[in-house]
């Protein structure tokens, strides 16, 4: 006895990486492949969606465009790197801070057949590649898409050694170096990939059933409709017979034994049916004098009412969809859910849905016919109609079961209609939250030596770090610093904010440093489209608002008025604050332009033992290495420990001919007026540097302890052969830290 059943295609296919699989039609090859009594559950949506790192878990084989967790199949572990950071430092002490990051180099399998690229990656759901193929993290990924010539990765080598380590030929995967975890609580987080196989995004679900057979080891023929998907993936052991099943779901895909014991596809009932002539039916059996022929009818009950199909929505970035179709006429019923592993869209979700509702329909009436043997070359998939007026006669019917026995040809038939297979219901996917997938872009980099901004009084010689992309999708920067001119460089900071900066484009003009400049106006472009600006009342401008670095300047503006060009033009200006006022004049175009109110300044402490030294500093996106960035020098002057420039300097000549000079002094430790008190001196001692110079030379030069000083006359005549006029001074107040600070330097008459 011979049994041909079409849904007992079966075999394996899987194994640690998918690449064992068998099929069979037809008890013969059933028995050769796994007996009867191995039990396989066919391909599932849940299966593409769980990352895995166990022995022997099944790698998807991937068809089209589709998204999948794979396994992990290699990884160092975690990768911990030890920073610290000193701040502060001379007389007032230090503290040194340790920090510690984590990372990791791993290889994910993606697919048991080869690919053409990986496009998204998500974390934890969290988009970490885009389209443009740039890593949203710090880290490196490399694609191998599976081919028969592609050798092992160089970090798998040099871990496991030069000839010890696979090339996975035939295996599709990824290998991350160096990925940063903070973002994923210091573990590998949950990765998905967005994978391409084959020549384009859409495969025909034809290509994928041969693909299946042949991997089996079956030759399939026939199948020429162009009913594609866009993606789809076999994600667990399963058979051939179980993954052809789900295909006939997406497509009226028919498959049956060959004459040479391959596969015949087919994706519609053939339109040429062999007809059943009515004198043939119901060939009765030896003693029997009654012949067999029967039309079974399922009730309602046994039929779904809805029939719901999940998907990956390729909409809403493959997240699992839902797709219904229902018959609410018919009385009880079941409903029916199925979990398609294919990408798709959301109306040919619901068109799958509409016809297999129609199918599972119109097959609740199978017929069960007992024919001669000159029917003994009919195969399950075929098509039959039968002749005469019998119940069933003009109706196409196709071949489901055969069984030979006593002489006679028994055959199982369902009701099939080409109407089943046209639906034309739309669907719509849902409203989906998309993640931004710009490209990081590059990232633009001030290093700023500022005086001191804050009430706070600095205690070392502190940087100010500020980074921003012009990119949409620039989300954070890593900067890091040389102290030996480039050899070695150190974390410096980690920076997830950006500060709003960009260039002047207009030469701003010097201005007055004691009142308001209402005069004049500077057009600034900013680096990115929307970063903006904004006007500030004259109050809060005096309270500290609208704080900005043009060149070395310091400058606050009331008026930001946008442009038709998208610039800015400055106005209502206050120049040369917190003793910047030697930085008022020299403007040119080009220059920076950082805005300091309200910006995600870090602060990085390079030490008084650097002071005078140049330090090198690369600012790198999560996609770029740090050879592949250029470094910015930036020469440590300390300003925030320099005392600011003397202000009102005044010269007087006595009877004797002495002069006596006078001078305010002003402190870095805060720029508030606060009446019937003195400014804070802010230095350990108070001591000023004057200088009397003739021609740009020093000609005499002594330190003092308080604002004052006397030029004898004796010492005048000495330097200039008698009493001048008028002498050139210079003044300035010494740190005990850092020297000599901002000076005064002008002309004193008499």
């Amino acid at each position: 006895m011979a049994n041909v059943v079409l849904g007992a295609v079966g075999g394996v296919i899987g194994g640690p990486f998918g690449a064992m699989i068998g099929a069979a039609i037809g008890t013969v090859i059933d028995n050769r492949v796994f007996g009867t009594s191995m039990r396989r559950e066919g391909p599932r949506l849940q299966d593409l969606s769980v990352q895995s790192s166990a022995y022997g878990v099944t790698v998807p084989l991937v068809y089209g465009r589709t998204r999948v967790a794979g396994n992990v199949i290699w990884s160092t572990g975690l990768q911990e790197r030890r920073t610290e950071e000193k701040q502060g430092g001379g007389k007032r002490g230090s503290v040194t801070t340790v920090n510690y990051t984590y990372s990791a180099s791993f290889a994910v399998a993606l697919s048991a057949r080869a690919i053409r690229s990986v496009g998204r990656v998500w974390a934890d759901g969290k988009l970490i590649r885009g389209t443009a193929g740039q890593l949203m993290v710090a880290g490196r990924m490399r694609v191998y898409r599976g081919d028969e010539a592609q050798l092992p990765d160089p970090l798998i080598e040099a871990a496991q050694g030069v000839g010890q380590a696979p090339a996975y030929r035939g295996l599709a995967y990824v290998v991350f170096e160096d990925l940063a975890l903070a973002d994923f609580a210091n573990r590998i987080p949950l990765l998905t990939f967005e994978v391409v196989a084959d020549d384009a995004p859409e495969v025909p679900v034809v290509a994928i059933a041969r693909d299946v057979c042949a991997r089996a080891g079956l030759e399939a023929v026939g199948g020429a409709a162009a009913d594609a998907v866009r993606g789809f993936a076999i994600g667990r052991d399963s058979t051939a017979g179980n993954a052809l099943r789900v295909l006939e779901v997406l497509s009226p895909l028919y498959a049956s034994e060959g004459g040479t014991g391959g596969v015949r596809l087919a994706d519609r009932a053939p339109q040429v049916p062999v007809v059943i002539r009515q004198r043939d039916l119901g060939a009765a059996a030896e003693g029997e004098s009654e012949p067999r022929r029967s039309v079974a009818r399922a009730g309602e009950a046994m039929v779904p009412r809805e029939v719901g199909l999940a998907y990956l929505d390729t909409a809403r970035d493959y997240q699992t969809g839902l797709q219904r179709a229902r018959r609410l006429s018919a009385a009880g019923g079941m409903s029916e859910r199925l979990e398609l592993p294919a990408a798709l869209d959301a109306h040919t979700a619901k068109q799958a849905a509409e016809r297999l509702m129609a199918r599972r329909w119109r097959r609740r009436e199978p017929m069960t016919l007992t024919l001669p043997w000159r029917y003994l070359s009919l195969t399950p998939g075929d098509a039959v109609r039968l002749e005469g007026e019998t119940e069933g006669a003009g109706a196409l019917w196709q071949v489901r079961e055969m069984t030979v026995e006593a002489g006679r040809v028994l055959v199982s038939a369902v009701p099939v209609s080409v109407e089943d297979e046209v639906s034309t219901a739309e669907a719509e996917p849902g409203v989906a939250v998309p993640q931004p997938d710009v490209p990081h872009g590059p990232t633009t980099l001030h290093v700023l030596d500022l005086p001191p901004i804050s009430t706070a009084m600095a205690s070392g010689p502190v940087l100010h770090l500020a980074v921003a992309g012009e990119s949409e999708g620039w989300r954070r920067a890593s900067v890091a610093i040389s102290l030996d001119g480039g050899f070695d460089y150190g974390a410096a900071a980690d920076i997830p904010a950006r500060t709003v900066m960009g260039v002047v484009t207009t030469v701003l003009p010097p201005g007055e440093t004691a009142c308001w400049d209402r005069t004049h106006a500077v057009e600034v472009a900013l680096l990115a489209p929307d970063m903006a600006l904004e006007a500030r009342s004259e109050a809060s401008v005096l309270a500290g608002a609208n704080l900005c670095l043009i060149g070395q300047e310091l400058v606050q503006f009331t008026t930001a008025e946008l442009l038709p060009s998208g610039r800015y033009r400055l106005s209502g200006l206050l120049r040369g604050r917190w003793g910047t006022e030697a930085a008022v004049s020299g403007h040119t175009a080009g220059e920076r332009f950082v805005l300091l109110s309200g910006a995600a300044l870090v602060p990085h402490d390079a030490g008084l033992a650097r002071l005078g030294q140049t330090l090198l500093f690369k600012a790198m996106g999560p996609h770029e290495a740090l050879e592949d960035v250029a470094a910015q020098a930036v020469v440590l002057t300390a300003q925030a420990l320099r005392p600011l420039a003397p202000v009102h300097l005044q010269g007087r000549r006595d009877e004797t001919g002495d002069v006596h000079l006078s001078w305010v002094r002003r402190s870095r430790q805060g720029f508030d007026w606060v009446d019937g008190a003195d400014a804070p001196l802010a230095e350990e001692a108070e001591q000023y540097d004057v200088q009397i110079l003739s021609g740009g030379a020093v000609r005499r030069q002594w330190r003092v302890t308080a604002p004052k000083a006397v030029y004898a006359a004796a010492d005048q005549t000495a330097d200039f052969g008698g009493l001048p006029e008028a002498l050139s001074v210079r003044v300035a107040q010494v740190s005990a830290l850092v020297g000599p600070g901002a000076d005064w330097n002008g002309q004193v008459s008499f």
